[in-house]
């Protein structure tokens, strides 16, 4: 698979549940894809004029796209992305969490830098958590291998970023001759 075709593949995949931007610069760096969804959850008493509470969500997925993968270049990239937490997030009383989700993807991912993605962890609370945290997910896809290597955090989302995601099979019950 090429670069373009999985970028293609994933934006609409985002495009579902984000608002999805294409070529962006963000903290000095070029972002292939950047995507943002925010989710508001409120509790009313009686009318919307009482609100009993509210809760604020956030992601925040930025893919690059790196042709030949170094282990600086990963140390940036994930210094960029605890850098991204501050960027991003405006903790106020109302802010739950945030998730800062930054995929990496290459056409080969070397096997002895693998650890380096495994073993990255970040999280961020606000006031004691009383204005909510924010974690970071750090995910790397090999085009060449069809695979998704990632953080303990990224492991929830990792088949999303599968190159060739395994479609769910239709049970097609009708078709089936007795």
């Amino acid at each position: 698979m090429e670069y373009h075709e999985y970028f293609q593949e994933i934006a609409l995949r985002l495009n579902r549940n984000f608002d999805v931007t294409k070529d962006v610069q963000i903290l000095g760096q070029s972002i292939q894809i950047f995507a943002k969804s925010e989710i508001h959850n409120e509790s009313y008493f009686g009318s919307k004029n009482l609100k009993l509470w509210r809760a604020e969500n956030f992601e925040y997925c930025l893919i690059q796209q790196v042709d030949v993968i170094t282990e600086d270049q990963i140390k940036q990239f994930q210094l960029f992305l605890t850098q991204a937490v501050d960027y991003f997030v405006k903790p106020h009383s109302e802010h739950m969490s945030s998730m800062i989700t930054g995929v990496i993807v290459t056409k080969h991912f070397p096997k002895e830098l693998q650890e380096m993605i495994k073993q990255f962890k970040y999280r961020k609370s606000f006031n004691l958590s009383l204005k909510g945290w924010a974690d970071v997910r750090c995910l790397a896809v090999d085009l060449h291998s069809n695979r998704v290597i990632s953080n303990k955090k990224g492991k929830e989302v990792q088949q999303f970023y599968l190159p060739f995601m395994d479609r769910p099979k239709k049970k097609m019950a009708w078709l089936i001759k007795k």
